[in-house]
């Protein structure tokens, strides 16, 4: 259905498209502003302004879409087809915000220009996935972000109104997001990407958030490109939408560690373990002020000031919502059995109606909020006396212990994975779930009981895993493996589960520390070990995203 059948508007739609061609006919800013100024004369309607915005952006992109040669469907190709009526049309954009006041607001403006191209994106991407071509709605977005850019700073265009701008373009992106409209899901992913975008909202805490909600869809549609198709590894679409979101967590690791540490919990919730690569990138950020020491030389004593992170509001209101600082209160009080089991049995299905079901969110949860029952007054942010969470620290260990004891090896999969992904950069809840590793292994190699080896092996599979996988590699992770082995109490070269794989630790030491042994290494001579570095990201990809190359071959 074409955009003027829908609004029953020939004269409407003819009119606009006069409008159109006369402004571009203009070729001075005089000319430009006094056009801008009277756009809606002869309108003689209240949506007038709307629905010549609509229509505008309708014809624009029709007639690129005929200078286009059937087949080519990508974003970048060779052949460039007719923007003369996009950029126009954004050039209009921009001068009707500056024009039309007072008679318009300029958030008005902003809010129907943002509607007019969702709707006209809509009934294109509706008219049919296979002759939905992406590229003149790429170029329509693209230059929006361009005419933002540089109008930045300008006299007549204020931070708020750049700030409302780029509001409105993040709920157009949330809209047509690639679940919602997959034939413009690589243009969507390089625009979410772009150089003119995604630091434009990163820059400010205060837009953390909304990017935070458009990597939650990239990573929404990736899952659901992993569940529809049995071949993943085959199929050349998956694999290019993949290796966009690799270049793009690198990016983020490189130049906006902050945003990635801070989210990090919620951002794993929603990938899990299905993409170990982009797990580890995440889990690898810190923020650029912490200098984590060498692996091979950390001592848990080098870290007596340690802050805690601060748990986001949205994850705080969960934790008080599902009242999960009382659980561990009420067994420390009296150390029931009863006490225990109830918290295992809260684990599956939902609050009010207990399940099969294991409720793994609701179990991360538990696990990442236990450091902060340790270290803080759960009313405030009043930390207790060094006494308080020595005893504290104590009790969690042996009830995390005794919940591991208890688990089955599914809900245990859960705990220790919520745990090592809290191994991350030196903060003190790396350095609580560090000890609790060690304590581990300490007590697993003095009591040698069957319960003990599963849950030490399940453990140290995954801490592998991790390490396996291509660099960058968390630093709590690395500072683990590195202490298990020095560390005589694991007695870690004696576990049976081992005695067939030694080689796996030194391929792996090989690999991070130029070693297979790290006892001989000797700390006068220990190199540069690939944790978040822009070497190791080179290493892994060479970013070339968003018209900018981020990390160049050395």
């Amino acid at each position: 259905m074409c955009i003027r059948d829908r609004y029953m508007g020939e004269k409407f739609y003819a009119l606009s498209q006069s409008k159109l061609e006369d402004w571009l006919r203009l070729s001075t800013e005089s000319e430009m502003m006094a056009f801008a100024s009277n756009i809606d004369s002869g309108f003689q309607r209240e949506d007038g302004l709307q629905l010549f915005l609509t229509f505008s952006a309708d014809i624009a992109i029709r007639h690129s879409l005929i200078s286009i040669p059937k087949g080519t469907n990508r974003v970048m190709v060779s052949d460039q087809p007719d923007y003369t009526y996009i950029d126009g049309f954004c050039r209009l954009l921009v001068f009707c915000q500056r024009a039309l006041e007072p008679r318009y607001k300029k958030q008005d403006v902003i809010d129907w220009s943002m509607q007019a191209i969702l709707l006209v994106l809509t009934k294109h991407h509706e008219a049919g996935l296979e002759t939905f071509n992406q590229r003149p709605f790429y170029r329509l977005f693209l230059n929006l972000l361009s005419q933002l850019k540089n109008l930045r700073g300008s006299p007549f265009f204020s931070e708020a109104d750049t700030i409302a701008v780029i509001q409105f373009l993040v709920k157009v992106f949330d809209r047509t997001q690639p679940i919602f409209y997959p034939g413009f899901a690589y243009a969507w992913f390089e625009l979410v990407a772009h150089k003119y975008f995604m630091p434009e909202i990163l820059i400010n805490q205060g837009g953390w958030e909304f990017m935070f909600h458009l990597l939650i869809n990239v990573f929404r549609f990736l899952r659901l490109l992993q569940e529809n198709d049995r071949t993943p590894a085959n199929n050349s679409s998956i694999k290019l939408f993949y290796t966009g979101t690799l270049r793009v967590m690198l990016v983020l690791l490189h130049d906006f560690p902050e945003f990635l540490a801070t989210y990090s919990f919620l951002l794993l919730e929603e990938i899990g373990n299905s993409f170990p690569q982009i797990r580890n990138l995440i889990l690898s950020s810190f923020p650029k002020s912490v200098r984590p020491a060498h692996p091979l030389t950390f001592q848990l004593k080098d870290y007596p000031d340690a802050e805690l992170p601060e748990l986001l509001p949205v994850i705080l209101e969960r934790v008080q919502a599902n009242s999960l600082w009382t659980w561990i209160d009420a067994y420390v009080k009296n150390h029931q059995e009863e006490i225990l089991q109830h918290i295992y049995t809260r684990f599956f299905g939902g609050e009010q109606e207990p399940s099969d079901y294991l409720n793994a969110p609701l179990v991360s949860l538990f696990i990442n909020c236990i450091p902060h029952w340790v270290y803080l007054v759960p009313q405030g942010d009043v930390s207790h006396d060094i006494k308080q969470v020595r005893e504290r620290c104590v009790e969690s260990y042996n009830f995390l212990r005794k919940l591991l004891f208890m688990s089955s090896y599914e809900v245990r999969e859960v705990i220790l994975t919520a745990m090592v992904n809290e191994a991350r950069y030196p903060n003190r809840k790396t350095l609580y779930f560090i000890t609790f590793f060690i304590q581990l292994f300490q007590s697993g190699a003095q009591e040698r009981d069957r319960a003990s080896e599963a849950i030490m092996e399940q453990l140290l599979r995954m801490i592998v895993e991790i390490l396996l996988i291509k660099e960058p590699y968390p630093w709590g992770v690395l500072c683990t493996f590195v202490e298990l082995q020095r560390n005589p109490l694991c007695a870690i070269g004696s576990r049976p589960f081992l005695q067939e794989h030694v080689n796996i630790f030194e391929m792996i030491n090989q690999k991070i520390f130029n070693t297979p042994r790290l006892n001989d290494v000797n700390e006068g001579n220990i190199s540069n070990c690939l944790l978040y570095t822009s070497d190791a990201a080179d290493d892994l990809l060479c970013v070339d995203l968003g018209g900018r190359r981020i990390i160049k071959k050395k």
